[in-house]
């Protein structure tokens, strides 16, 4: 699977979570459990989209002429 698209889904799937989590009773608030969740997913994002970014920074940089 791509890494991009795991991590849009992540990205998403967090969003949604968050927005459930405070319709659902009682309203306005959001369970711990739920917010750990959320915060996985978010970091799962940062993960694939930056150290995979960074990766490609440090190894594949371009040949400078000389």
């Amino acid at each position: 699977m791509n890494n991009k698209i795991l991590a849009w889904a992540a990205f998403i799937a967090a969003v949604v979570l968050a927005f459930t989590g405070l319709l659902t009773p009682p309203r306005g608030e959001i369970d711990s459990s739920v917010s750990m969740v959320i915060a996985q997913f978010l970091l799962l994002c940062a993960t694939l989209l930056g150290i995979k970014s960074y990766a490609e920074y440090l190894f594949y940089k371009p040949k400078t002429k000389e």
